[in-house]
């Protein structure tokens, strides 16, 4: 999403897939709490940013060819949070019924590999 989001506002593409597993094994509250916030605040921004697009913009080149359009990359951005939210439901549905004898910060890790998958 900060990828989009920057070109959307009118930034270069600084994103880089060799950044995306940056994110340590031992995540305290605080540290997730902060992520939380910023996905919300991004997501927030990057809905009013879509919806100031034309239909021109929405099939217009997204940086480079390879990228596909702007209107794909909106869509890449909702399949894949479709994606964690199936992993997220996975997880809480295990919690609740037959993982109960795995302790939490087995589940963590879990997670975070879920995460940066």
């Amino acid at each position: 999403m900060e990828g989009v989001l920057g070109v959307l506002q009118g930034g270069a593409l600084t994103i880089k897939d060799a950044y995306s597993k940056q994110i340590t094994a031992e995540i305290d509250p605080q540290y997730w709490d902060m992520l939380h916030q910023v996905l919300l605040k991004d997501s927030a921004t990057l809905a009013k940013e879509v919806s100031l697009l034309s239909e021109a913009q929405l099939t217009s080149v997204f940086v480079k060819p390879v990228y596909g359009s702007y209107a794909r990359n909106i869509e890449a951005i909702i399949e894949h949070a479709y994606y964690h939210l199936g992993q997220l439901l996975w997880l809480k549905k295990g919690l609740e019924n037959k993982w109960r004898r795995f302790e939490l910060g087995i589940l963590s890790k879990i997670m975070y590999f879920a995460l940066i998958l």
